[in-house]
């Protein structure tokens, strides 16, 4: 096994500098990215947060560009425009090659002397042409040599009109790829007794990054790394049992979950039918370095803490580290134009990294029917029930068609305020009364007084351990019921 991401990873091709290019879920969307043969580097390359969503079926030409398809994932066979980008700066070169409207599939390179078209002459381009799969919507796929200069089907191949005629895949003769010697053949932390298990992870700035989102987030204030194991939650043959409410929110998870694949980009995370556990944390230096053992093979996304250990910053993708190798990390970067230069960090000076290599027993994953639920019960209930209502707020354990009272009075913002928002303690008012102001608050020049509420509850304060609870709850996407019983 080379990859282990959990959105599925289709179309793989062969470059022929060595990398593996295909087609992988992150974000909600279908991007291309690059790996080595063994399943180390992994990288992105194209569109992981680009519209249209979808992009699969690329082709590496001989002119160094790649040919792919890209789509807004309404068409049932996934067809779309065919669009190309230079191997050198795909980010910058995105160029669409059909002009007709109609609908291309599973382009592959036709080299040798069948024909040349006028493009590949002018650009002093092996002999070669481009075949694709077409239609214009109102016919099967048939298989046709692409025309550039008109950027529509140009002669064609082979349509049987019974049937849709796709993946033509030449063969002959092809240039033998570079050869690439995987990392985790030779890294040195094979040395390590007992590390066969793990890899080594190193960031060299948190800070350094090309998403808006991470703009907001000042230098010093990231103090922690936390990294959550992502577990699929598998119900394709199997019934998911539970209490009513767990099978009934996972059935309308599932809905939401097939909705992505329609082309709409995925705002939940982690997504459904995934449960997120707590692989373990390991600090942030000053200079926004990290450097890690961690467990290989195995999924994992990264949020960036506070002092509170809230998360600043959520990476919303899944990555590993192949057991055995070395990996570095410059930020969170897809254009490597933006690459900064390298240098000796403060966490790698140290030659101190952190484990992060806990048990799958002793993972930790947090959710409110398990975990929430009995901090409510014991601190808020008598003030916050089904009599009892302050602020029009009911936190009773009273069921409801889904889940129960208290999960939806904080979550349901038709019950009221919205007190959570999933993902982001910092900015769910939740929280705020839990700590007594407002946690999320950017503006540094005001005191925290200034952004003071009235702590809950009142009486007796949350300990530490149970204000954690409640944070990692809600960082972790505010599951009502993060482990369904599945039969076996």
């Amino acid at each position: 096994r080379t990859t282990y991401g959990l959105g599925g990873d289709v179309s793989p091709t062969i470059l022929q500098d060595g990398r593996v290019l295909f087609s992988s879920r992150q974000r909600g969307n279908f991007a291309l990215m690059t790996i080595t043969w063994a399943g180390d580097n992994i990288n992105p390359f194209y569109g992981t947060d680009k519209y249209p969503p979808i992009k699969t079926m690329a082709c590496e030409m001989p002119n160094r560009t790649v040919v792919f398809i890209e789509s807004d994932g309404t068409s049932p066979d996934r067809g779309g425009r065919l669009v190309r980008v230079k191997l050198r700066r795909p980010l910058h070169t995105h160029e669409v090659l059909s002009k007709d409207g109609g609908r291309y599939q599973t382009p592959h390179f036709l080299p040798g002397p069948v024909g040349q078209t006028e493009e590949f002459q002018q650009e002093g381009n092996k002999r070669g042409e481009l075949l694709v799969s077409y239609t214009s919507g109102a016919e099967s796929y048939g298989i046709y040599v692409f025309d550039f200069q008109k950027g529509r089907p140009g002669r064609k191949i082979y349509d049987d009109p019974s049937w849709d005629d796709v993946d033509a895949m030449p063969i002959c003769p092809h240039a033998e790829p570079i050869a690439r010697i995987p990392m985790l053949e030779f890294a040195s932390v094979l040395d390590i007794k007992g590390f066969k298990g793990a890899g080594q992870l190193q960031c060299l700035n948190v800070y350094d990054s090309d998403r808006p989102e991470a703009a907001q987030i000042k230098p010093g204030e990231v103090k922690w790394a936390r990294f959550v194991e992502g577990v699929p939650v598998r119900t394709s043959g199997k019934k998911v049992t539970g209490n009513k409410e767990t099978e009934a929110s996972l059935s309308s998870f599932h809905h939401f979950s097939s909705s992505h694949y329609q082309g709409a980009v995925d705002e939940k995370w982690p997504p459904p039918f995934v449960k997120p556990r707590i692989i373990g944390e390991a600090p942030v230096e000053p200079d926004g370095s990290f450097f890690v053992n961690i467990v290989g093979n195995t999924p994992f996304f990264i949020q960036l803490l506070d002092e509170n250990k809230m998360a600043l910053q959520t990476m919303r993708a899944w990555t590993w580290i192949r057991s055995g190798s070395q990996r570095g990390c410059i930020g969170c970067h897809e254009d490597k134009e933006l690459a900064p230069e390298n240098r000796a960090t403060q966490a790698l000076l140290k030659a101190q990294p952190a484990f992060v290599t806990t048990p799958p027993e002793n993972r930790r994953t947090v959710d409110f029917r398990h975990n929430v639920m009995p901090i409510i019960r014991q601190h808020c209930v008598s003030c916050h029930n089904g009599e009892i209502r302050r602020g029009n707020l009911d936190l009773s354990a009273k069921p409801t068609k889904y889940f129960n009272c208290a999960y939806e009075h904080l979550l349901n913002p038709d019950k009221g305020k919205k007190y959570v928002t999933p993902g982001s303690a910092r900015n769910s008012p939740l929280i705020w009364r839990i700590f007594g102001y407002r946690t999320g608050v950017q503006d540094t020049t005001k005191s925290v007084s200034a952004y003071s509420v009235s702590q809950m509850p009142p009486a007796m304060p949350l300990s530490n351990a149970e204000k954690q609870t409640v944070i990692e709850w809600i960082d972790l996407g505010a599951q009502w019921d993060s482990m369904p019983k599945i039969d076996k």
